[in-house]
């Protein structure tokens, strides 16, 4: 937009009409004085005196024009980017600071961290305001708005909370927060709009379902980018730490896979990877990989004692070492308790299954009941609960097993001589959505017709760490009777007959799961009890669906929230966040359920859900990898997005000068001078021709 900064000058422009005036009032008529020897020389003379009125012309247009671009040159004319400002001193700003604090700003360069860079920065632009003026401060991991009317008192507020902030573990959307200052400014009555990004400008702080898109901004809008790093730097970080292993146990070998991640553009060469187990490193590896590559290292832990371990995986640090450390849970049962609930031999074979061997402890305690009379109200003391050839159970009971499932807690069903199909697949089955039996195959205690087991997927969690080197061949036990059941995709068939009718089928239920065996443990049914693998085969099978109620490497980012369910509630809830500090929940109450929520995971590290004493759940937070990429977003692009108004301020230059012209615009009061004094010297030109002419003329009369 064209305007002018002092445009009362523009009435000097009356002034331009003065040398036409004064040509016209000052023209004399010339009196005809007949003259016979000039007569001749009339005709010879008119071409010249045509050229020399032309000439006169000229110099009576550049003289005005000359004025003109003097007078222009006063009014200071001005070319604004994308501004409907009024010019003048006085004209109010509405402006916008968003302060980019995510964890990549916490990178380490010569000069200090970018972070505190930032913060010098954003004290500068405060100076550029005046009072009245009005101001937001936005930081990119938050978007809560901090709004003042700018006096002496609210800018040193604003000063205070930008020098009490510090670089944040969470991911900063940059993009969300330029669509919020964008958004804040359009709602001020204050037509000058300003908004203020300063940042590394990490390219992934512009997700690519969000951006690149015209914002829509209005177009009085004027952007200043004000870019804290100018080049890119090397990176490595670990992005993912996974348990291999759903079955733990004291002193058995747990896998823990680690993803790590070099974001340069150099090869990582000879990077040392530590892993450590209550405090005490437990494995390291040293590893190599190219440039814009992941790597995978697996660790073998073995760990040596019951309860939560908490374990870190660290690597060598860098310029970004708050992306250096990565957390994870182990959670050894000191006891899992077992609800069996059965008749007959079956539950004797059961649990002689889950005895420990002489080299090992005791991990099950195991409640027998007998008498379906006597069930237990509640299920909460229970992991485990397995039903061994069981009678028909009442409907409520029922009920409240499939809440304990959907809890976490783990179902194991074997049936037997006391199994009632009627009350299997009406009420047991379909309660937990397993296909029903459809009919009995075989004959009980018939040793001459049997069946054995056929196709088994080993690389079942139940599986792993049962066999010490890998099975080829098994001396399978021969099966008198089985049930076959009916055809399902809602469960995963982990043991199959020789004839594909299954014999071991799990299925998740919510946050529990379930197993279903398809004959029994009577030795009628089979030879099972007496074979090799009977008592790994149960034992695995309880700790796998024990191990649902294993919550604690549940992984998160930071920021994000913490959600579980919970069946009752008796004392109060709180959660203790890696720095030690205690912050009381209020449970919400959902139906029959209470659901916790939790959103301040403001630190990477390892959160506790307590009920009063009692320890309920554990969570994993570690930082979102996103934020160790350091690569930088093109700003041809971005100004592409934000439209004409965009400024891009050198942090280490006096920027200030570099606003204030911005808001003025593009001067051309120079370029107007440089007109007019071109235009002086035309006309010097073309009057000294013109007087020279006039000089011959009257020789020649």
């Amino acid at each position: 937009m064209f305007t002018f900064l002092n445009a009362s000058f523009l009435v000097g422009l009356l002034a331009v009409s003065l040398p036409f005036l004064i040509h016209l009032f000052n023209r004399q008529r010339a009196r005809t004085i007949p003259f016979s020897t000039l007569v001749f020389l009339k005709q010879l003379q008119h071409k010249k005196m045509r050229r020399l009125k032309l000439r006169q012309l000229l110099l009576l247009i550049l003289r005005a024009l000359v004025l003109g671009m003097v007078i222009l040159a006063f009014a200071r004319p001005s070319i604004k980017s994308g501004s409907t400002v009024v010019p003048g001193s006085q004209t109010q700003t509405a402006a916008v600071l968003i302060l980019d604090n995510s964890l990549s700003m916490g990178l380490e360069t010569d000069q200090g961290l970018l972070y505190q860079k930032a913060q010098l920065v954003a004290h500068k632009i405060l100076n550029n305001f005046s009072n009245g003026d009005e101001l937001h401060l936005l930081f990119t991991t938050d978007l809560t708005d901090v709004q003042i009317q700018k006096t002496i008192y609210s800018e040193a507020r604003l000063i205070q909370l930008i020098d009490s902030s510090a670089v944040s573990y969470k991911y900063g959307d940059i993009w969300q927060a330029i669509e919020k200052g964008v958004e804040l400014v359009e709602k001020s009555i204050y037509p000058n709009k300003e908004v203020y990004i300063i940042s590394d400008f990490q390219k992934t702080g512009f997700p690519s379902e969000e951006w690149p898109r015209q914002i829509g901004a209005s177009s009085a809008i004027r952007f200043y980018l004000i870019p804290c790093s100018d080049a890119e730097h090397d990176n490595v970080g670990i992005t993912q730490v996974n348990l291999l292993d759903q079955i733990l146990d004291k002193n058995k070998p747990v896998r823990l896979k680690v993803e790590i991640q070099n974001f340069g553009n150099r090869k990582a060469s000879e990077l040392l990877v530590h892993c450590s187990l209550m405090g005490k490193r437990v494995a390291q590896e040293i590893i190599t990989f190219p440039k814009r590559s992941s790597k995978l290292v697996e660790f073998r832990l073995i760990p040596t004692q019951r309860g939560l371990l908490n374990g870190t995986v660290e690597i060598e640090e860098d310029d970004l070492v708050l992306d250096d450390k990565a957390y994870f849970t182990l959670m050894i049962p000191e006891k899992t308790k077992v609800l069996c609930v059965g008749t007959g031999q079956s539950v004797r074979y059961f649990k002689l299954a889950l005895m420990p061997t002489p080299e090992q402890e005791s991990r099950f305690e195991i409640e027998t009941i007998t008498n379906v009379r006597t069930l237990p109200r509640s299920l909460d003391e229970y992991q485990v609960v397995a039903l061994v050839n069981v009678p028909p159970l009442e409907g409520s009971w029922l009920d409240q097993l499939r809440q304990f499932v959907e809890s976490g807690g783990g179902l194991v069903i074997i049936p037997g001589a006391q199994a009632d199909l009627k009350f299997y697949n009406g009420h047991l089955l379909s309660r937990f959505g397993l296909p029903v039996f459809q009919q009995t195959i075989g004959q009980l205690g018939n040793t001459k017709a049997f069946v054995s087991l056929g196709s088994i997927n080993w690389n079942h969690p139940i599986f792993q760490g049962m066999f010490k080197k890998k099975v080829r061949n098994l001396d399978s036990p021969q099966f008198n009777l089985i049930l076959k059941t009916a055809p399902s995709a809602q469960v995963e068939e982990i043991i199959q007959f020789q004839n594909g009718i299954p014999f071991l089928l799990s299925k998740s239920l919510d946050q529990g799961k379930v197993l279903l065996f398809t004959s029994a443990l009577d030795p009628g049914w089979s030879d099972l009890p007496f074979k090799a693998i009977f008592a790994p085969l149960v034992y695995c099978s309880v700790s796998y669906v024990s191990s649902s109620v294993n919550k604690a490497n549940v992984q998160i980012k930071v920021g994000q929230t913490l959600e579980t369910h919970l069946q009752m509630v008796t004392k109060d809830l709180f959660v203790v966040k890696p720095n030690g500090q205690r912050v009381r929940i209020n449970p919400k109450a959902m139906g029959t359920e209470f659901v916790v929520r939790f959103s301040d995971t403001d630190l990477p590290g390892v959160y506790s859900l307590y009920s009063g004493e009692k320890l309920l759940q554990k969570w994993v937070v570690n930082i979102d990898p996103r934020e160790s990429d350091l690569r930088l977003i093109k700003f041809n692009d971005l100004e592409k997005s934000l439209g004409n108004g965009v400024w891009k301020l050198d942090p280490e230059a006096d920027f200030v000068q570099a606003i204030q012209k911005s808001r003025r615009g593009r001067e051309l009061t120079m370029m107007f001078l440089g007109l007019a004094l071109v235009l002086m010297l035309a006309e010097i030109l073309l009057a000294r021709g013109v007087k020279f002419s006039s000089t011959s003329k009257e020789v020649q009369t």
